[in-house]
């Protein structure tokens, strides 16, 4: 499961044939740090002490993870990833405007902070997802 996460990162942000594009940040909100108690759950349920060399116990614990994932994701709480936050990226609730001038919204993944009228190149794949691959 570690393995397909970072595949997936990597696939993300690194391989994704997806056009990048050039924005302009109006404003940037870190909210990393604001979702204690989701992350909360997550640790608790990992401290459960599963002797995991049963199977039965083995895949009660694969249904649990994988219940919490699909909600999660159906929820747009991409943000929820601890592996992300062990790897430097930060989230960022953001008002920026386009290539065409338009003024939209997303929730954007960044190693570097993102301010107010900064310029970065990012992949947006909905508004719940994005990840800003360097500053300009």
């Amino acid at each position: 499961m570690i393995i397909f996460g970072i595949v997936g990162l990597l696939w993300n942000t690194k391989f994704s044939k997806q056009k990048t594009q050039k924005i302009q940040i109006v404003s940037a909100k870190e909210i990393t740090d604001q979702y204690f108690l989701q992350y909360f759950s997550l640790f608790v349920l990992f401290a459960i002490p599963l002797d995991l060399s049963y199977y039965n116990e083995f895949f009660v614990y694969i249904i649990v993870l994988v219940f919490i994932s699909i909600v999660y994701m159906n929820c747009g709480l991409y943000y929820i990833n601890p592996t992300l936050n062990i790897l430097g990226y930060h989230f960022y609730d953001t008002t920026y405007i386009d290539k065409n001038g338009n003024k939209q919204t997303a929730k954007i993944f960044s190693k570097n902070a993102l301010m107010q009228n900064q310029f970065c190149v990012v992949k947006i794949k909905n508004k719940n997802f994005a990840f800003a691959t360097k500053k300009s």
